[in-house]
């Protein structure tokens, strides 16, 4: 038993290696034919009804040719043949045919120019043909029949063909477009989107997930813009986004700008008879009352004594001011009062070291005549003293030429005289008047006479 099974393997080992010993040989040989066998054969097209297809014829293999006379057969139920071209073998001039492309078949002849063999492989002819609009989907064949082949020397060249397959599909989608497409974020993944065709809406191509963008970006770089503005008491919000990588960043908040204090309003000093106020004080921009003002009360009334007066009358034009001093310390010097009336700074001058109160002359001029009291206000008291404003007194002048009193005689002396002398004039008027009146009335006499 034992010897038929080591038989049994042998045997199987000697027709596997024949196997593949025939296998090589048959491969040998059909390389060896088809590197010797030229052919020509026609393109695998696909197309769309009612569109041009080009279709090709290629020559491989060549050993030489001179002419080929060939013949074009198709279904013109299916195609028309709109023109025929020549390729990479044969010159343009080199290509003649029937004179009516509607023939079917449609004879041509490709001759070389010269006298010469040509040698290398590729297209020999193109073929344009229009597709029906009516045309049946599916499969036909579009042959090229070599009636003859020929080299140089007049010999045939046996050349096998292959016809030419001219698929007729729906549509050939070759626009298409992405559907459903999806950036991807830090966040979330995205999508490269489903191919469609644009002309049937045929999905040709499922998309794929694209995985989540990983962002390296320090955001060292941020524009913010604002959204909402920060008031006095409410914060505001401003979006923010990375200059550098356009990302948006979380919003971040604009604090409050708190209050501004605008001066106190309602502001009164207290005096010895009524009570101040120290102000209220509102906020400047939203006009919200930010602290109530509180009472200052009344200047207790201590006197003080008025020291070192420069005196106590001012004669006007001066142009000597009057000074007082208050016993009270400078550092509680509230205002000066005139008649008990608050005299403003410009009136007079404080000095700096201490409580001494210089009234000036432009504002003494403005005081009427007579007795007047001013009063040094401090915190702790006051002290009053009284002054004058009056006119300077003038002197008389005695006259620089007395001259004795006549008791009015020279006067009448000089009128008694002036009055002769008129009444002397108007005497000699009136006789020299008549003395010209009495020499034109006398007669005129004759000197014969």
């Amino acid at each position: 038993m034992e010897k038929i099974c080591l038989n049994w393997r042998a045997g199987c080992r000697a027709l596997v290696c024949a196997v593949c010993i025939i296998c090589l040989m048959c491969s040998f040989t059909l390389e060896a034919w088809a590197a010797g066998t030229t052919g020509l054969k026609g393109a695998e097209v696909s197309a769309e009804r009612g569109e041009d297809v080009t279709v090709t014829f290629t020559l491989s293999n060549n050993p030489g040719i001179w002419a080929l006379k060939g013949l074009v057969v198709y279904n013109q139920k299916v195609f028309t043949l709109k023109s025929i071209s020549v390729g990479d073998i044969f010159d343009e001039s080199e290509l003649t045919g029937d004179e009516s492309l509607s023939k079917n078949p449609f004879a041509f002849l490709a001759i070389g120019n010269a006298i010469e063999n040509k040698t290398k492989d590729g297209v020999v002819v193109k073929l344009v043909l229009t597709v029906n609009s009516k045309a049946e989907l599916g499969t036909h064949l579009v042959e090229l029949m070599v009636e003859q082949a020929i080299n140089v020397d007049g010999q045939d060249v046996a050349i096998e063909t292959t016809a030419a397959e001219i698929t007729l599909v729906e549509c050939l989608h070759r626009q298409t477009r992405r559907k459903n497409v999806k950036a991807a974020t830090e966040e979330e993944e995205g999508y490269t989107g489903d191919l469609h065709c644009k002309k049937c809406g045929k999905m040709l191509e499922k998309g794929k997930t694209v995985p989540k963008v990983v962002n390296t970006c320090q955001h060292a770089n941020t524009n913010q813009t604002v959204i909402l503005e920060a008031t006095c008491t409410t914060d505001g919000m401003a979006s923010v986004s990375c200059k550098d990588c356009g990302k948006v960043l979380p919003e971040e908040v604009i604090p409050a700008t708190g209050h501004t204090a605008a001066p106190a309003i309602n502001w009164k000093p207290a005096t010895t008879t009524e009570e101040g106020y120290t102000g209220d004080i509102y906020c400047a921009v939203c006009q919200e009352l930010i602290e109530a003002g509180t009472a200052i009360p009344k200047i207790p009334i201590y006197v003080f004594n008025m020291t070192v007066p420069t005196g106590d009358t001012y004669t006007r034009d001066s142009q000597t001011g009057l000074s007082f001093v208050s016993e009270a310390d400078l550092a509680t010097f509230v205002r000066v009062e005139v008649d008990g009336k608050v005299l403003d700074v410009a009136n007079y001058v404080l000095a700096s070291d201490s409580t001494k109160v210089t009234l000036k002359p432009d504002y003494l001029e403005t005081l009427a005549d007579g007795k007047h009291t001013v009063t040094i206000v401090s915190d702790a008291g006051t002290a009053s003293a009284q002054f004058y404003v009056e006119v300077a007194q003038q002197e008389p002048t005695a006259p620089e030429n007395p001259k004795p009193d006549d008791g009015g005689k020279t006067g009448l002396v000089i009128v008694a005289i002036i009055s002769v002398i008129v009444a002397a004039g108007c005497i000699a008027y009136i006789v020299f008047t008549e003395i010209k009146r009495h020499r034109r009335e006398e007669p005129e006499y004759d000197e014969e006479q």
